[in-house]
């Protein structure tokens, strides 16, 4: 049922100019986005028209029994379920129901509270430049420098950056430690994802490695501090190096991503050393746990990771 512009409805005309009063006397995409659907709504759940829907309504509004005079807002929670079985995320299903609930109260006979699906917040990060980062380094404390550099060097979330510490093993090459002691290039950890228990593996290059010498952490975690005093410095470092945002520790997860990417690097191997999950299938073919596959291993991703290196250098071109 196409409803947009419609002029068989009484109901749809009187919404559709509310609503054009309120934009100006114009068309907008939300319009059309809430008009496709109310169609969806009417056709599939409700099987009336626009006119029929608020003519029930009203009925249903005079009576003394309570189940009666819901029964819209239950039509409205069965249209829910209905876009969740079809897979559709809460933004969408709010969307939706936004909509229709701006129909009927544009007819006078608003509905009352539904419980809908808790939308997911659309962060906005903005991805710094290498440029940014330096100008970050060149103003920030030791701690801030180290956290910034390892973070953008490794794209580790801050919640399991801030559980690493110098005893932290490496299956293959010992503890962080030791493997700075020996001078390994990158430096390897294994980890399991705070978040979402998924194991994986990334690394620290030159730029983390020299920026951990130059501090010395104090004491055993190479952190040790909160997320709350990491996004404050964030900001004061940003703050004072002039940048006209400020940079998050999830900026730094983006930029990893991103110039990693673009540098030709393989999307499946960037989201694993991340500790994205990649899905049973991804999984299985990229780290198997069979010997015979000959696919990246450890030392393989460490090859990997340094040839493209250069793409997320800071202080240093390689």
């Amino acid at each position: 049922m196409s409803l947009l512009g419609s002029s068989r409805f009484e109901s749809v005309q009187r919404w559709h100019a509310k609503l054009k009063a309120k934009s100006g006397g114009r068309d907008t995409s939300t319009q059309r986005v809430w008009d496709h659907y109310l169609g969806i709504f009417c056709e599939k759940v409700a099987k009336k028209s626009p006119d029929e829907l608020i003519e029930e309504r009203r009925q249903h509004l005079k009576s003394d029994d309570e189940l009666v005079r819901r029964q819209h807002e239950e039509l409205v929670t069965k249209f829910i379920l209905e876009l969740q079985g079809q897979g559709a995320p809460p933004n969408t299903v709010n969307t939706a129901v936004t909509g229709i609930r701006s129909f009927y109260s544009a007819n006078y006979l608003p509905l009352t509270t539904i419980e809908t699906p808790r939308g997911i917040a659309v962060r906005s990060v903005r991805i710094p430049t290498p440029g940014d980062l330096k100008a970050v380094c060149e103003v920030a404390e030791p701690m801030i420098k180290a956290y910034v550099l390892c973070a953008k060097d490794s794209g580790m979330s801050i919640s399991d950056m801030l559980r690493l510490n110098l005893d932290w093993e490496s299956p293959l090459y010992g503890s962080l430690k030791q493997q700075l002691i020996e001078g390994r290039t990158p430096l390897h950890l294994h980890v399991v994802r705070e978040k979402t228990a998924i194991s994986f593996n990334t690394f620290f290059g030159p730029d983390a490695i020299q920026s951990l010498k130059e501090w010395e952490p104090p004491s055993k975690r190479l952190f040790s501090c909160t997320d709350k005093t990491i996004r404050n410095r964030l900001r004061h470092a940003s703050q004072k190096a002039k940048l006209s945002y400020v940079l998050q520790s999830h900026s730094l997860r983006k930029y990893f991503s991103t110039y990693l990417k673009l540098a030709g690097v393989n999307e499946a191997l960037v989201e694993h050393w991340q500790g994205h999950s990649l899905g049973a299938v991804r999984g299985a073919y990229f780290f198997p746990q069979t010997e015979e596959a000959v696919l990246p291993r450890i030392e393989e991703m460490g090859k990997i990771y340094m040839q493209a290196y250069g793409s997320i250098a800071v202080l240093r071109s390689t």
